[in-house]
Formats: C-alpha cells, sequence, structure tokens
C-alpha cells in the first residue's frame, strides 16, 4: 500500500488553511486528525486497518521525504497529467 501526503506540516503555504477546510468538509476521514496529523500519517491506525482484515501479513512501515516545487500553473496540471497517464 502506499499513500502520499502533500505538503509539510512544518512548513504550511498560506493556502493550506483554505485546502484543510475543503478536506474537512467533502472528506473528513482524510483530513487531519486532533493532533493535527494527515490520516496517511496516523501510522498506528493504518497499521491496524490493514492488518484487521487479514489481507497482509505483518505491515512494515517506511517514510520516504521529498521535495517538488510547482507553479499555481503546475499544480492545475496535475489532474491532467493523471489521467494522461493511465
Amino acid at each position: 500500500m502506499w499513500w502520499t501526503v502533500f505538503g509539510d506540516p512544518d512548513r504550511s503555504p498560506p493556502w493550506r488553511a483554505d485546502r484543510d477546510a475543503l478536506y474537512r468538509r467533502w472528506l473528513p476521514a482524510q483530513g487531519r486528525g486532533p493532533a493535527g496529523v494527515p490520516a496517511p500519517l496516523r501510522v498506528a491506525e493504518r497499521t491496524a486497518e490493514l492488518e484487521a482484515g487479514d489481507w497482509f501479513g505483518p505491515v512494515q512501515v517506511e517514510m520516504i521525504r521529498w521535495e517538488h516545487q510547482l507553479t499555481p500553473q503546475g499544480a492545475r496540471g496535475l489532474p491532467d497529467r493523471a489521467r494522461d497517464e493511465r
């Protein structure tokens, strides 16, 4: 399983509050929890979820941090690129 978390909690851009509000409204389970931790980074919850269904063997967690700079135009083009790669 692979989850991607967009953004760095230590360096929040000005538009982040607006995006987080959208998540709270439309995707509440995927937003930040009470401690401000995004759902994919709540490792104990995700591990328990994967192990509960007996679909996987022992769950191993690896976090990979990377950085990529996007212009506003580049960010708007992300859905188009994902669709084109299918």
